[in-house]
Order: structure tokens, then C-alpha cells, then sequence
């Protein structure tokens, strides 16, 4: 590893222990350094189940609930995000809510559950600076139409250095 990464094997420790499974920093090791040989390009997808066909008689939904995935490196970071939102019609405050999961390892850690209105309508949620892998996070909803975005930058340290990339995901869906 280059100069300017962190200490792979002090990171993996501390991440051993969040996990507090029955896993060795070794273990860890050799999973990340597997994980950052094939290259991965992180990504960011849609996950929402697509529903099954409802009876003809059905009304639609009030809101909106999508499910989206961004994968940094495959087995070793990723995040679920479950946003719900309620449509907003001209002249009416609309809300929007996101709950965000990291898995780490295969693990999912705690969530954070996050608020967006006419008032804060972007949120970012960082990762720390010195982590072997990482991505901040920024959801927004902006403009006459109330669309809905995602940023995210993403990296990861390989044997070359530092990889980042960013994803910007503007116009998801809209909620007006």
C-alpha cells in the first residue's frame, strides 16, 4: 500500500471489533485485499421490489417508498437506502424521509434515519477520512418538480493507492 493509505491492518481492527463476530483482522484482511484485486467500480442502483400485479380496483399509493443500493467495494462496503416521500402539491409542504443502512463485511450496522422538508431539503452523511473504504453521502430534493437526488463519492485504498469515484444520481424520482 502506498504511503498516503491508512494502516489496513489498524482499520480492519477496529472494524473486528464493531462487528464483534467471530472473525480474525486476518480474515478481514485477506477479504479487502481480494475485494480491491478485481477492480470494483462502485455503483449506485435502484433495489425497490417491483410490486405484483394489483387488482384493477386499486387505488394508487399517497407517497412514494423507493429502495436504492451504492455498492464501494463488493463483500466489504455498501449502503441501503429506504426513502418515503409524500407527494407535494404546488402551494403544500411536502416531506421526505430516508433510512440508511451501511453493511460492512456482510454485516448491516445501525441505521440513521434522516428528515427532508421545504426547510432541509439535503442532508450529507460523511464517512471518516482516514477508512480504508468509504463514501459520503448526499440526498436532495430540489426544484419546482420536487425531484429527488442522490451524490455520493466514494473510495477505497488498492495496492496503487487511492480509487474514488463519484455517482451523481439527480432526477430519481419526482415528487410533485
Amino acid at each position: 500500500m502506498t504511503a498516503e493509505a491508512p494502516n489496513l491492518r489498524e482499520q480492519l481492527a477496529e472494524v473486528a471489533e464493531w462487528l464483534s463476530a467471530d472473525i480474525s483482522v486476518d480474515d478481514l484482511l485477506s477479504q479487502y485485499e481480494a475485494a480491491v484485486k478485481k477492480n470494483p467500480t462502485p455503483t449506485f442502483e435502484e433495489t425497490t421490489p417491483t410490486p405484483a400485479p394489483s387488482a384493477p380496483a386499486a387505488k394508487p399509493a399517497a407517497g412514494i417508498s423507493k429502495a436504492y443500493s451504492v455498492t464501494v467495494v463488493p463483500g466489504v462496503l455498501s449502503m441501503a437506502i429506504k426513502v418515503n416521500a409524500r407527494n407535494g402539491q404546488p402551494g403544500e409542504n411536502w416531506q421526505a424521509s430516508a433510512d440508511v443502512t451501511p453493511t460492512v463485511f456482510g454485516h448491516a450496522l445501525e441505521s440513521s434515519h434522516h428528515e427532508l422538508s421545504p426547510t432541509n431539503s439535503s442532508i450529507t452523511i460523511e464517512s471518516p477520512r482516514n477508512r480504508a473504504a468509504g463514501a459520503d453521502l448526499t440526498i436532495n430534493v430540489v426544484g419546482d418538480k420536487l425531484a429527488f437526488g442522490a451524490k455520493v463519492e466514494t473510495w477505497y485504498y488498492d495496492a496503487s493507492g487511492r480509487r474514488t469515484k463519484k455517482i451523481n444520481q439527480q432526477d430519481l424520482f419526482y415528487m410533485r
